[in-house]
């Protein structure tokens, strides 16, 4: 369902369908598109990646969710990506997943250097892979030399030096301890952003059901009315102050979260994504995942990494 339709904006319909339609001039019809939303004066906020509904006075505008300014810039940043992106599964399915993916020899080395390292759940100074390959040749083949980068920046679409420089700072040795009913705020079912954005997994173990694995939709994605609705509801909510405070401070920030009556009405499937050990999981965290619980207290090895582009609706 276009969100013209669902807004019931006649004059944006053909604007949404040739944006979806034609690459070269995605550019005018965003432009159009915004200014029927926005009126002539347009944010150009409104183009970044930021997502904070408190941030500025743009996002969290009642007046400008109303006219369905969050809905604007969910879809058109995802016709963006889906112009760019090489990667269609990335899109469709919403994540790819490539078993076996190093050899044998440097996913041993892998193994045991993640071992070296403290529990981190974020990226520091002393577990980024860049700096750290030098001294760990099996880190330094994983993301220096095997197709993990490409694979990467495939399914974004974008390659140039700022999402290079992003794959460098941002991928590291995750080490995350995971115990039963810890209230981990990642466990919540959520949304990372409004856009296509991309978060990646090299597990070096099997991560098994009980061992709490990522949990990620596995429906495809569906913009019907009853998304729609939801995503709409929430941009309202929050922009009037009037949110459900149990989804905590991640909602009012951009990351939504959905509790399991929310997903079931909108028809939205989450399951545990298992893996054998040398598996590469590669995910659009636009779609809605979340921290897997662990029927046992568990350390969770992975090299892990995100992009989030500071220009979504680029094509």
């Amino acid at each position: 369902m276009l969100i013209s339709d669902f807004l019931n904006i006649p004059q944006l319909k053909s604007i949404e369908q040739n944006a979806i339609e034609d690459k070269n001039n995605f550019n005018k019809y965003l432009e159009q598109g915004a200014k029927l939303i926005c009126g002539n004066d347009v944010p150009q906020v409104i183009y970044t990646n930021v997502k904070r509904f408190n941030k500025g006075p743009v996002f969290g505008n009642v007046n400008l969710n109303k006219r369905g300014l969050h809905l604007f810039r969910y879809a058109f940043s995802t016709y963006a990506a889906q112009h760019r992106t090489k990667t269609k599964e990335f899109l469709t399915r919403g994540h790819v997943r490539i078993n076996n993916f190093l050899p044998e020899e440097h996913h041993k080395k892998i193994q045991q250097e993640c071992m070296q390292y403290p529990i981190c759940i974020n990226k520091q100074g002393f577990n980024n892979c860049q700096k750290e390959s030098q001294n760990n040749s099996g880190i330094d083949y994983l993301v220096n030399q095997s197709d993990m980068k490409k694979i990467i920046l495939d399914c974004i679409g974008i390659d140039t030096p700022e999402t290079t420089a992003l794959y460098n700072q941002n991928t590291f040795i995750q080490r995350v301890e995971n115990k039963p009913y810890d209230n981990d705020e990642q466990k919540d079912i959520h949304s990372d952003i409004f856009f296509p954005a991309v978060k990646w997994w090299y597990f070096p173990d099997k991560v098994e059901l009980g061992d709490g694995p990522f949990r990620f939709q596995t429906s495809a994605p569906a913009y019907d009315s009853k998304f729609w609705n939801w995503l709409y509801t929430q941009s309202l909510e929050i922009s009037t102050g009037k949110w459900d405070r149990s989804k905590l401070r991640g909602h009012v920030e951009g990351s939504l979260r959905a509790n399991d009556n929310e997903l079931k009405q909108m028809g939205i499937t989450v399951s545990p994504i298992t893996v054998e050990a040398n598996t590469l999981v590669v995910a659009n965290v636009q779609l809605f995942h979340g921290r897997g619980d662990t029927t046992h207290p568990h350390i969770r090895n992975a090299i892990h990494g995100s992009i989030r582009v500071k220009h979504p609706f680029v094509v």
